[in-house]
C-alpha cells in the first residue's frame, strides 16, 4: 500500500512497524527518517548526503550504500539480526 503522507495516520503506521527504509541517491534532510526514528523503528537510509553527518542518524540507523545491492543486503541482514536480539531481550524481561 502506499505510504500516510503525515499526520497521526503516518505516525500509527510508523509505530507499528520495525523497520523504515529511504535509500536515496540524492536526500537532503529526510524528515520521514525522523519521524520513523521518534517510533522506534530502525531506519536504513543511504550513506548519502544528510545522515552521513547528522547526529540523529550516525547513531539510530543503518547505512548502506544506494549503488550496492550486497551493502543493502548486509544492511537488511543487519536489521534482522537487530530485531531478533530485541525480541530475544523482550523475552528475557519475561
Amino acid at each position: 500500500g502506499k505510504l500516510p503522507t503525515g499526520g497521526s495516520e503516518l505516525i500509527g503506521f510508523l509505530r507499528n512497524s520495525k523497520v523504515f527504509a529511504l535509500i536515496s541517491h540524492n536526500e537532503q534532510q529526510p524528515i520521514s527518517a525522523l519521524e520513523a526514528i521518534s517510533q522506534g523503528c530502525i531506519c536504513i537510509l543511504s550513506d548519502k548526503g544528510y545522515s552521513r553527518f547528522d547526529p540523529a542518524f550516525i547513531h539510530t540507523s543503518i547505512r548502506v550504500n544506494p549503488n550496492s545491492l550486497r551493502s543493502i543486503i548486509r544492511g537488511l541482514e543487519t536489521t534482522l539480526k537487530i530485531i531478533r536480539l530485541i525480541k530475544y531481550m523482550d523475552y528475557c524481561r519475561l
